[in-house]
């Protein structure tokens, strides 16, 4: 070989061992993923060792090209996804990454596949028998969270909140997939036994004879009897408020946390709007025609809750930055209170009472616009739809993305207070309804 072509060919070498570099290095760039560097890598080390094999590169220090390929290009790799790696754009994103998370996920996306061949009508179409009372024209739903879903709004023709409990599985020839059989009691009473499809491609908006569903969002008529009655203002809600917080305060995730002070009493009082919002929104629900109604119940509840809390902090100091530590929210919250006269800055020390208004008012309407759109996502079986009102949650407590607090509260917290606080206000409501 000429000395011309031993110059070309170790330019070549030359050129092939810095794209053998520089792709790997690209591809951590653009898409912080080990398995492509680590694929690639493998691929320049069988072709470093054929060319060595051949004498065909001109260096004949192959030892520490060979470290250097073994041993610098994994630990840049394992360094860019231990600090540059890409983060997640959002809260949700990195809840995916759970293992929690991606079990429910696949259970989820399992049972929608099982429904693709399920009835998107109220009724089966095949079924016969009584609805609801017969395995062979069972209601149908989808997916088990909707079972779930559609027995949680299921009411006696008295407005009894009936208790399910799932005990066996069947089939019949007319049915697509299993269906489940729940014993379903008022007061810890059995009364009947309901028979229920999860593997349809919608909830069924019909209830069995002898019941009937609950309407988050009906549409009513005004001159209907029902919603002109009127309702005495004596719920006692502020003392089933105070018994849930402290119930919530000691559950996943805030049990394992190792709190302040500071921080259990930001925990309470995001708690308190965060329970007040769903308050608000089942009375609303509950009474859809007599808005001034509603105006009186809540304002009622809120002065109540103030005052307990003007008693309970009287002498409770806290700087702003203590329970808003949201950048965003700590500046909109001193604009409300300039607009009442009221001059704040981020490190002032006040009376917990007298910022708890402006709190309130920030976050109430945020709440309710977020809690309206979960449900109507969780109507169209939206996977987990109430993640961004839990995302909001995450960032006025802890001011950063964190999926372990959030699907621990999601689990834990979310939605036992969607039943718990649905159950006070139906029967508070019911049980101070009188006759006009």
């Amino acid at each position: 070989m000429t000395k011309r072509s031993k110059e070309i060919l170790r330019g070549l070498l030359g050129f092939l061992r810095v794209v053998l570099g520089v792709i790997p290095l690209a591809l951590i760039l653009i898409y912080g993923s080990f398995n492509l560097v680590t694929v690639y890598t493998l691929v320049g080390l069988v072709l470093f060792i054929f060319f060595r094999y051949k004498r065909m590169l001109p260096s004949p220090n192959w030892f520490s090209d060979l470290v250097l390929l073994l041993i610098i290009w994994p630990v840049v790799v394992l360094l860019w996804n231990e600090f540059y790696k890409p983060k997640p754009e959002t809260l949700l994103d990195e809840l995916k990454e759970t293992p929690t998370y991606q079990n429910m996920e696949k259970v989820h996306d399992l049972m929608q596949e099982l429904c693709v061949d399920g009835t998107d009508q109220d009724v089966v179409p095949d079924g016969y028998g009584e609805f609801g009372y017969s395995q062979t024209n069972p209601i149908p739903v989808n997916t088990i969270t909707g079972s779930i879903a559609y027995l949680a709004l299921l009411r006696t023709l008295n407005d009894e909140k009936v208790q399910y409990e799932r005990v066996a599985s069947t089939s019949s020839t007319n049915i697509n997939g299993m269906i489940d059989i729940y014993d379903i009691s008022i007061n810890n009473e059995n009364i009947t036994t309901l028979f229920i499809s999860p593997y349809n491609k919608k909830n069924s908006k019909k209830a069995p004879k002898g019941f009937r569903l609950l309407q988050l969002f009906p549409e009513t008529d005004v001159s209907d009897k029902e919603n002109k009655e009127e309702f005495n203002i004596e719920y006692n809600f502020v003392e089933e408020i105070e018994k849930l917080i402290d119930i919530q305060i000691e559950q996943e995730p805030f049990l394992s946390m190792n709190l302040s002070n500071n921080e259990i009493l930001r925990a309470k009082v995001s708690l308190a709007i965060f329970n007040f919002a769903y308050i608000i929104f089942f009375v609303n629900s509950f009474l859809t025609t007599n808005n001034s109604k509603v105006k009186t119940i809540i304002d009622e509840i809120y002065d109540e809750f103030f005052q307990k809390i003007k008693q309970k902090y009287s002498h409770t100091t806290i700087s702003i930055s203590d329970i808003l530590v949201e950048k965003n929210e700590q500046i909109e919250i001193i604009e409300i209170a300039k607009e009442w006269g009221i001059t704040y800055d981020v490190e002032v020390f006040t009376l917990l009472h007298n910022l708890f208004p402006f709190i309130y008012q920030y976050r109430i309407p945020k709440y309710l616009n977020l809690i309206e759109e979960s449900f109507k996502r969780a109507e169209n079986d939206i996977a987990f739809p109430f993640i961004d009102l839990i995302t909001l949650f995450n960032e006025q407590f802890l001011d950063e993305p964190n999926s372990d607090f959030s699907g621990k509260f999601y689990l834990n917290i979310n939605t036992r207070t969607i039943n718990k606080i649905a159950d006070i206000v139906e029967s508070k409501i019911q049980g101070n309804k009188i006759a006009s």
